[in-house]
């Protein structure tokens, strides 16, 4: 194969280069010479490249991609568009990926010229502007659309493959949780119907599209349980999701409003409330839709039921069956909102007895010139250098090889003998200030000088 610029002699006689690159190569005897149609070299390799692998295709008798070559880009889209729609993906998500692929291959005559380097530069002309989040999610429906292609055979490769996804930054906006008192207040202040509304999706965690496509046949207040069929669901899977006692009670009065007003259109909500009018309500509530810890719109309610969960000591198994997640990851790290006044309340639920606890330390008291006293306990049965267990009156011992550990440090391993545990007088050895150091201890040897607390 040789790729080259043809040349030319203008209307002066001088010999010049074409611009666009030709490709010449020989299949079963044949010679071909084909204009790859570009000026980029690296585009002509790869062009080049397809040209000699379908005429020898060609020449085998192997069927080629040309029809899907012929094709017009537009009618791929329209094809995989109604492939999406086969596989029950929802409305908004067929739209959606139509939409990206259309804006990324908009202009592009046929799929041979969809080469990575110009699908790479046609992403970042799209995510212009746009978080890198958004740029990823276009090249994940451009990824979507060949596949399609490759594994229907009508294409040979996938030039995303080439073209890596966009290093993600730090989040543009962050969502946070409800708390309980800002909860209570929205659902005081706002509409019947919005509050209810708002209600069911902190208590179920049931996103925006899901709760638009509920009926009242999917709601059962005898047993207290929502069904969430498998076509709207994110996951495609129908789940049965329990009712809070509180959330009950609002949908039976939710129930009885409409009946009064004649809605008999069997929808469980005819409005869920937008983004304005959450905003409204938020403030008329006195709570602020947009703090430093992330903003509060529809989507932030299923955060608030995640954190709800986490706060009333919900094991994270469960949370994660509740809020239907693939993994307990993106339960614990990315929709559970707790603050500091939750750790601290963990803490405070630790439960101390006021036994005596062996803390190590090394406490600086007026010892005799200037020394550093350590009040020492030896703990435990242990052996000494004759390999025998050795213990004094109270079940304490100090072995060999922690008595040689002191000495090296400086210290003076204390007698078996005559110890009492209750007064650190009787156990201070001075430690001239030459050598006050920390000393680097043997995390297998127990008998260590450690002062007691009584806590």
């Amino acid at each position: 194969m040789y790729l080259h610029q043809p040349t030319y002699r203008d209307k002066n006689g001088k010999r010049r280069k074409q611009r666009t690159w030709c490709v010449k190569f020989y299949v079963a005897g044949r010679c071909f010479r084909v204009s790859t149609g570009t000026r980029d070299k690296r585009a002509a390799e790869l062009k080049a490249r397809e040209l000699l692998r379908d005429a020898e295709l060609r020449g085998a008798g192997v069927e080629t991609h040309g029809a899907t070559t012929r094709t017009p880009i537009a009618l791929l889209i329209d094809e995989y568009h109604g492939e999406l729609q086969r596989r029950g993906r929802s409305a908004e998500h067929v739209a959606t990926t139509a939409r990206r692929v259309r804006a990324v291959l908009e202009g592009v005559a046929d799929l041979t010229k969809a080469i990575p380097e110009d699908l790479r530069r046609r992403l970042a002309k799209v995510g212009q502007g746009v978080a890198p989040q958004t740029v990823n999610a276009y090249r994940t429906a451009l990824y979507g659309f060949f596949e399609w292609l490759k594994r229907e055979g009508r294409w040979h490769s996938n030039p995303l493959d080439a073209v890596p996804r966009v290093a993600a930054s730090e989040k543009t906006f962050s969502r946070r949780a409800l708390t309980g008192d800002e909860l209570d207040r929205l659902l005081a202040g706002a509409p019947p119907d919005r509050a209810t509304c708002y209600l069911l999706a902190a208590t179920t965690g049931l996103r925006r599209g899901e709760i638009e496509a509920l009926s009242w046949g999917a709601v059962n207040l005898e047993a207290a349980t929502v069904t969430v069929r498998a076509a709207t669901a994110k996951n495609r899977r129908e789940t049965v999701l329990p009712l809070a006692p509180r959330t009950i009670e609002a949908l039976r009065a939710h129930r009885f409003r409409q009946e009064a007003r004649g809605d008999g259109s069997g929808v469980l909500f005819d409005h869920v409330p937008s983004k304005r009018e959450l905003v409204a309500d938020l403030v008329a509530a006195g709570v602020e839709p947009e703090t430093e810890a992330g903003l509060i719109d529809f989507h932030a309610l299923r955060v608030t039921f995640a954190t709800l969960l986490a706060r009333a000591g919900v094991p994270l198994a469960l949370a994660q069956r509740l809020m239907r997640h693939s993994t307990p990851v993106l339960t614990s790290n990315v929709y559970t909102r707790l603050e500091l006044h939750d750790a601290a309340g963990a803490v405070a639920r630790i439960a101390l007895s006021r036994e005596k606890f062996i803390v190590p330390a090394i406490v600086p008291v007026d010892g005799p010139d200037g020394a550093f006293p350590c009040t020492t306990a030896p703990l435990g049965p242990t052996r000494d250098g004759s390999g025998a267990e050795t213990t004094n009156a109270r079940g304490m011992a100090l072995s060999a090889h922690s008595a040689r550990r002191m000495r090296e440090g400086g210290f003076e391993p204390p007698p078996l003998s005559g110890l009492d545990p209750k007064s650190s007088a009787s156990a201070v050895t001075p430690l001239p200030r030459s050598r006050s150091r920390l000393l680097q201890l043997d995390p297998k040897d127990t008998q260590l000088r450690l002062q007691v607390f009584a806590l």
